[in-house]
């Protein structure tokens, strides 16, 4: 139907197009839960792009598998600001806890990965 075409657009394109939206620095939350977003997508969103006052971003109940933590421990100094990420029910492995753990204890003096990571696979 052509309601699910374009849901499925949404979810795919929906990042490439918040990507490109020049207020993006300024986001201070992100709420992105069960959205049908793919790893590839939160990976298109945080490659290439600092946000800055991003404090807050949830991913839950997304299949992103290990892709969307890895990508958020990859630009740890693209997100400053963050505090707070929600990985539940993204099917996060402990591999990708694993990464995001080092990166903030990579940038543990910036602060640029959360304080709290709730995650559940």
């Amino acid at each position: 139907s052509s309601a699910l075409d374009a849901l499925v657009s949404l979810a795919r394109d929906g990042l490439v197009g918040l990507g490109k939206w020049k207020h993006l620095e300024q986001i201070e939350k992100l709420y992105l839960s069960q959205c049908e977003l793919s790893g590839e997508g939160v990976v298109a969103l945080l490659e290439g792009h600092k946000l800055a006052s991003l404090q807050v971003l949830c991913l839950t109940r997304n299949d992103l598998g290990d892709d969307a933590a890895l990508a958020i421990a990859a630009n740890a100094s693209n997100l400053p600001a963050l505090r707070f990420l929600e990985l539940m029910s993204t099917g996060t492995s402990d591999a990708g806890l694993a990464a995001l753990t080092a990166a903030k204890r990579g940038q543990e003096s910036a602060k640029a990965i959360t304080d709290l990571v709730r995650a559940a696979t």
